[in-house]
């Protein structure tokens, strides 16, 4: 039953991420669920039409024993050349704070999180684009544990 469950779920993901404004979408699993501090993902991705707008998400999956309720991650967005268009650090919560209860959506001990990191954005020019994301949350050792995968998600704004 669990299994049919899982194949469900991820045949409905499918179809959800292949409609036609999904431009662009990739995770990075992490090796045994740690997220090292010099780990630092980069997802490129194209943008044929700079007139439409866009939103830009970042997706983090962690496993229930993450050992804190939230997360502090950078991302850096540049052009082809390198220029960097934006880049910011933010705190996002994957558990509620008071409750401990896990946020995001579910299935077993994995939770899915999704975070705007550009909405309504408009790309300057067609062509080649380059997000980065790394971590930053104060741990001791090297390594941040229980998280599986990191991505992010281009999506054209319906009109």
């Amino acid at each position: 039953m669990k299994c049919s469950k899982i194949i469900i779920f991820a045949l409905l993901t499918c179809c959800w991420a292949c409609g036609p404004n999904h431009v662009y979408e990739a995770m990075h699993k992490f090796e045994d669920q740690q997220w090292q501090d010099q780990d630092a993902p980069v997802f490129d991705f194209s943008i044929a039409d700079p007139a439409e707008t866009y939103d830009v998400t970042c997706l983090i999956r962690n496993t229930l024993e993450y050992p804190k309720h939230n997360i502090y991650l950078t991302y850096t967005l540049e052009d082809s050349t390198g220029q960097v268009l934006d880049s910011e650090l933010l705190k996002k919560d994957l558990f509620d704070a008071t409750t401990g209860r896990p946020l995001g959506k579910g299935m077993g001990d994995i939770y899915d999180h999704e975070f705007a990191l550009k909405t309504d954005f408009r790309f300057p020019h067609r062509g080649g684009y380059r997000l980065k994301l790394q971590q930053f949350v104060r741990n001791e050792g090297t390594s941040l544990p229980n998280i599986v995968a990191v991505g992010v998600r281009v999506l054209k704004k319906e009109k």
